[in-house]
């Protein structure tokens, strides 16, 4: 199927705020790849949740760093996430924000950079709702999990100091909003990676799960021996047990992306971050399923609300984001 042809952006947003976060509807179908077995949307309810049912959806994302689509798809150098690709789905046309870091990291939270374009440390965004605030008032229990954080909500800028492999409050995004970092009830959902595994194995992850593993491990420092190859170790080393859990088992979904590419790659009406892998894992998705639909990352968001049943916060009402839905067999949002 070809793409869609959306209309102008501006009107469009100007629409969706008389509106009050609705999307118009369109659809996006996987499209058939060459390579591993194909899969193809089904009809469904776009704001389902992951069961299909009344249960509460169970959400990871995952972030790497800085590789562009084709640097990643089809490596030798990531023998385990092509792996992934052919077992589960892959949006081809994904496209990170902008450059450099964080305003990615902050866009897929909050559905704009919020005049960060920079990997500041002492800056914060412009305040208001994120999605885990969304999820909060709905009381959807979440955790986001750091590489390298040496306690729960850590307010330094990268431990330890002058690291090249440990934590960065530049992949950390919560930490950037006054209300999350002032709030212990909500800074303290902000914790070490370490504890994920325990976290997965001991019953108690929560329903969304976010994770920016450390700088070496999410690939960031490729100059140390930290580029792809390590990322792909820690999808290897981190990833079965996440399928292995009782949390995936209750139709858990894991979406794998980057947070900008080396290119300056468009799409979507305004992101220009790169061209970048995005991987979705279900049990819902087809083997090999591909989906070449443009997406960016308020499109990951927009997915992710619509999955919980909130409304779409700033740029994530705007469809020519795009959403990830297709490749959970299910429609487009509307």
């Amino acid at each position: 199927m070809g793409r869609l042809q959306p209309p102008r952006r501006t009107a469009l947003l100007a629409a969706t705020t008389l509106a009050g976060l609705t999307a118009c509807s369109s659809s996006v179908t996987p499209t058939p790849s060459t390579n591993p077995p194909t899969g193809t949307a089904t009809a469904g309810s776009a704001t389902a949740t992951a069961t299909g049912g009344n249960a509460q959806p169970h959400v990871m994302i995952v972030v790497m760093e800085n590789q562009e689509y084709d640097d990643v798809i089809g490596s030798s150098a990531a023998p385990y996430l092509n792996k992934l690709a052919t077992q589960f789905g892959l949006a081809t046309d994904y496209h990170a924000r902008t450059h450099p870091s964080l305003p990615n990291y902050i866009d897929l939270i909050a559905g704009s950079t919020l005049n960060i374009g920079s990997d500041c440390t002492d800056c914060t965004a412009d305040d208001g709702d994120t999605l885990v605030d969304q999820l909060a008032k709905q009381d959807i229990h979440w955790t986001a999990y750091m590489g390298g954080m040496p306690s729960p909500c850590f307010q330094g800028a990268e431990y330890p100091p002058g690291t090249t492999d440990g934590y960065a409050k530049k992949h950390d995004p919560f930490l950037y909003f006054d209300h999350l970092r002032s709030d212990p009830s909500a800074c303290n959902n902000v914790v070490p990676e370490s504890r994920l595994k325990g976290d997965l194995g001991g019953g108690r992850a929560t329903s969304f799960i976010w994770v920016s593993p450390n700088l070496c491990d999410d690939g960031h420092n490729t100059d140390s021996g930290c580029g792809l190859g390590a990322s792909d170790r820690w999808l290897a080393g981190n990833i079965p047990a996440v399928l292995a859990s009782s949390w995936y088992s209750q139709e858990g979904i894991v979406i794998v992306t980057w947070d900008e590419g080396s290119s300056n790659s468009a799409c979507c009406g305004g992101a220009h971050g790169g061209r970048i892998a995005t991987l979705v894992i279900s049990k819902s998705t087809k083997p090999g399923a591909r989906m070449d639909t443009p997406v960016d990352h308020t499109g990951t968001l927009r997915t992710v609300e619509s999955l919980y049943g909130l409304g779409f916060l700033r740029t994530a009402a705007d469809p020519q984001s795009g959403d990830l839905m297709a490749l959970l067999g299910r429609p487009p949002v509307s």
